[in-house]
C-alpha cells in the first residue's frame, strides 16, 4: 500500500485499487472465486477513525524520522519534579507519559505543515541531512518563508557545494509533527525576549501528551531545563446536558454571544441568550473547577449572572451608606470600634487572606467560593441586618454609626480590589462611584492587605456562643409568629442570663451598647444578673466556647412597649410620639435646621 492508500505493484491484480473501496471488494471476490472464503459478514467493532473525515484509518509500514529520548529521560523527570502543577495531579500525568517514553516520531505524511528539510538520493534512497544543508534552508526560510521548500527546485534548495549534484537528489515530502512545531514555541516567544523560562503554561488536560510534553522535551534537549515554572491544566467545556460541544450537535455557544447577546429569530424554540457582558463570562470561568470538565448553557449563565448581580447589589449598599462618610475625619480607630464591628473585621481579615492565598495558587474557583460565602453569608445575611438600625436611626455622627461606616469602607475597598482580576468592569464601576477613591483606576490602587490587628480569633469563640443564642431566639420568635401572637421579630423582647462571669460581662457590654438586641433582631434585650426562674418559656442551653462550657438561660416575650414609627422598634411608651433615641435624633435635626436658617 502506497502513501495514497492504493495497492502497489506487489499486490498483483489488485494494483492501483484504493484499499477501502474497490480494493477490499476485489480481495473478497478473489477469495470467493478461489473457494478460499469460509464466510463474510458486516459487524461493529472498535477501530480508529479520522476525526475530521469520519473515515477509517489505513495502517501501513513506512520509513519515519525519530528522536531518541533515552538520552534526556532522566533530565526530563528531574525537570518535571522541579515545577509546580495546578492541579497537583498534572505532575503524575506528565511523569507517566515522559518517564516511560524512549522515542518520538517527528515525521508526518500530510499535504500541509512545516517540511522536514531532508533530501534523498534518487538511486539509493539515502538521506542527505547535515549542518550545511540545514543552515542553507534556514537562510532561505528566513527570506522566503517555509513554503520555499515546496516552491523552489532542488538545485535552489541545496547549498552551493551540492548544486552540481542536484540531479542525484529529490526533496522529501514529509512534514514535521505539529507537536514539535508548538513544542519549540518557547524559543520564539521567550528566546526573542531574552527569557529562558515562562512563569506559566496554561492549556487543557489533554496537553500532558501534547504541548506540555513536547515543550518540555525540546527545552530539556536544548537547555537542560523545563521551559516553564508552572503548569495550569483545565478541563473541557460541555453543554448543560454534559455532552461535548461540537458543531455537528449544534450545542456550541460562542463566547462573543454571551458577551453581546443573541439576536431573536422567528420560529426558534428557545429564548435567545441576552447580552450578559464580559464580567459574567469571566465569572463563569473563574467559578469553574479547573480539575474537571465544566458545563455551560442558558440556565448556568443565568445563575452566574445572578451571582454577579448580588455582588453589585452589595457594592450599591456599601456606596449608598458611605455617602456622608469622610475617610480622613470619620474613620474610627480599631480600639474604639463596637464589638460586632470588630468581629466582622476579623471575618473580613480571614476572607481577604484566604482570597490572596487562593489567587497566588491560581485557585480562582476557591476565590469565588470564599467571596460568595463572605458577601452572601457574613455580609448580607448577618452584618447588614444587624447594623441597619445603627446606620438609619442613630445620630449621624455617633460613634456607633461611624464605627459601622468604617467597616463598610474597609469592605468596599476589599471588594473593589479582590474582584478586579475576575470582574474588571464591575470593579471599575464601583471605583468610579466611590467618591473617596484617589487612584485613576481600580487597577492602579494596589492590592488589599488587611491590618494585623483585625485578626482576633477570640471573638470567633464569643460570637459562636451568640450564634447559638440567636438560633434559640429565632426558634422561639418563629413559634410566636406561627401562633399569630406576633407578626415580626421586633415585637419581642429577650431576657438572658449567662455564666461564667467573664462571658456575662461581655454580654452586658453588648447590651449597654445596643448591639445585643441588634444581633438578635429584637427590640430589647436584658442581661439578667440572676438566674432566670424555672418557669414556662425559659430555655436552658449549654454552649461550648473553646475548652470551656457556657451556661445560657433565655426567655423570649412579647414586648410590653409600643412601636416607634421611626425605627419600628417596640421601645416607645404610651406618652411618647417616638422612642427616646429617635426623639433625641429628630430634635437634633431640628436644632441644626434652625441654626442653618438663622
Amino acid at each position: 500500500v502506497d502513501e495514497r492508500g492504493v495497492f502497489t505493484e506487489e499486490a498483483g491484480p489488485f494494483a492501483g485499487l484504493f484499499v477501502l473501496e474497490k480494493g477490499n471488494t476485489a480481495v473478497i471476490e478473489r477469495l470467493q472465486s478461489n473457494g478460499r472464503l469460509l464466510a463474510t459478514e458486516q459487524y461493529e467493532h472498535k477501530y480508529p477513525y479520522d476525526w475530521r473525515t469520519k473515515k477509517p484509518i489505513i495502517f501501513r509500514a513506512t520509513r519515519q524520522w525519530f528522536v531518541n529520548l533515552e538520552q534526556i529521560q532522566d533530565q526530563s523527570v528531574t525537570a518535571i519534579n522541579g515545577i509546580s502543577t495546578v492541579p497537583e495531579t498534572g505532575r503524575s500525568r506528565l511523569l507517566g507519559t515522559v518517564g516511560t517514553r524512549v522515542e518520538w516520531c517527528i515525521s508526518r505524511q500530510r499535504c500541509w505543515g512545516l517540511p522536514l528539510p531532508v533530501f534523498y538520493n534518487r538511486t539509493t534512497g539515502e538521506p542527505l541531512l547535515n549542518r550545511e544543508t540545514v543552515k542553507h534552508i534556514q537562510r532561505l526560510v528566513s527570506v522566503h518563508g517555509s513554503d520555499c521548500w515546496w516552491k523552489m527546485s532542488v538545485e535552489e534548495l541545496l547549498p552551493p557545494s551540492y548544486r552540481g549534484q542536484a540531479e542525484m537528489f529529490e526533496k522529501g515530502l514529509d512534514t514535521l509533527d505539529v507537536w514539535f512545531d508548538s513544542g519549540v514555541s518557547w524559543r520564539a516567544v521567550l528566546g526573542e525576549r531574552g527569557i529562558q523560562t515562562a512563569d506559566l503554561y496554561l492549556e487543557g488536560s489533554d496537553q500532558h501528551r501534547g504541548w506540555f510534553q513536547s515543550s518540555l522535551l525540546t527545552s530539556v534537549a536544548v537547555n537542560g531545563t523545563a521551559p516553564y515554572r508552572m503548569l495550569f491544566t483545565h478541563g473541557f467545556v460541555l453543554d448543560e446536558s454534559g455532552r461535548k460541544m461540537s458543531k455537528s450537535l449544534g450545542n456550541v455557544i460562542d463566547p462573543q454571544t454571551i458577551v453581546t447577546g443573541e439576536p431573536s429569530k422567528q420560529g426558534r424554540k428557545t429564548a435567545p441568550i441576552p447580552a450578559y457582558g464580559a464580567d459574567v463570562l469571566r465569572l463563569w470561568v473563574a467559578q469553574s473547577d479547573p480539575s474537571k470538565d465544566v458545563s455551560i448553557g442558558p440556565e448556568i449563565l443565568k445563575i452566574t449572572s445572578d451571582s454577579l448581580r448580588k455582588i453589585r447589589n452589595t457594592a450599591r449598599f456599601l456606596l449608598g451608606n458611605l455617602n456622608d462618610f469622610h475617610v480622613v475625619e470619620d474613620v474610627v480607630a480599631y480600639h474604639h470600634l463596637l464589638e460586632t464591628d470588630k468581629y466582622f473585621l476579623h471575618l473580613l481579615h480571614q476572607t481577604a487572606t484566604e482570597i490572596t492565598t487562593d489567587y497566588d495558587a491560581y485557585a480562582f474557583h476557591r476565590v469565588c467560593q470564599t467571596l460568595a460565602q463572605f458577601v452572601y453569608g457574613h455580609a448580607s445575611s448577618f452584618y447588614f441586618e444587624v447594623c441597619k438600625d445603627r446606620l438609619y436611626a442613630n445620630p449621624k455622627n455617633s460613634v456607633s454609626r461611624r464605627s459601622c461606616q468604617t467597616i463598610l469602607y474597609y469592605m468596599l475597598d476589599m471588594l473593589t480590589k479582590v474582584i478586579a482580576p475576575i470582574a474588571p468592569h464591575t470593579s471599575e464601576d464601583i471605583h468610579t462611584n466611590n467618591i473617596w477613591a484617589t487612584a485613576v483606576s481600580s487597577f492602579h490602587s494596589g492590592w488589599f492587605y488587611p491590618q494585623a490587628e483585625w485578626n482576633n480569633p477570640e471573638l470567633t469563640q464569643m460570637f459562636g456562643v451568640l450564634k447559638q443564642l440567636g438560633s434559640a431566639v429565632n426558634s422561639n420568635v418563629e413559634q410566636l409568629r406561627k401562633d399569630k401572637t406576633i407578626k415580626m421579630a421586633l415585637e419581642t423582647a429577650v431576657t438572658v442570663y449567662v455564666q461564667p462571669p467573664d462571658v456575662w460581662h461581655y454580654f452586658d457590654k453588648l447590651q449597654r451598647s445596643g448591639e445585643l438586641s441588634d444581633y438578635l433582631v429584637v427590640s430589647e434585650c436584658e442581661v439578667s444578673a440572676q438566674p432566670l426562674d424555672d418557669q414556662a418559656g425559659v430555655v436552658n442551653l449549654q454552649c461550648k466556647m473553646g475548652e470551656r462550657m457556657v451556661t445560657l438561660q433565655m426567655k423570649v416575650e412579647v414586648s410590653r412597649k409600643l412601636k416607634c414609627p421611626r425605627c419600628w422598634k417596640h421601645t416607645r411608651t404610651a406618652d411618647e410620639i417616638m422612642c427616646r433615641r429617635c426623639t433625641d435624633v429628630v430634635n437634633g435635626f431640628q436644632t441644626m435646621a434652625s441654626l442653618h436658617s438663622s
